[in-house]
């Protein structure tokens, strides 16, 4: 009789630990995001907001070339695929 409470909170354990892992992982954090969100710009200092902007732009243009070169790379893997069949 006690081998059956044992089993079923070994068993509750294991599911939170999952469920707790799982919403852990899908939680996004962008290291961008949460600095801005720490961080307050006063509207009057033009040189922050003028910084802001160019690292913003500047993360967004690495990021298309990051994929655009990965785009690259596959779709010239698969023509060196197709002509070695």
């Amino acid at each position: 009789m006690e081998a059956k409470p044992i089993v079923k909170t070994k068993i509750l354990r294991i599911f939170f630990l999952l469920v707790i892992i799982i919403c852990t992982s899908c939680r996004e954090n962008n290291p961008i995001e949460t600095t801005l969100k720490n961080e307050v710009f006063i509207k009057s200092d033009k040189e922050h907001s003028e910084a802001y902007f160019l690292i913003a732009t500047a993360n967004i243009s690495k990021s298309i070339i990051a994929k655009s070169q990965i785009a690259q790379q596959e779709s010239s893997e698969s023509k060196i695929w197709q002509i070695s069949k």
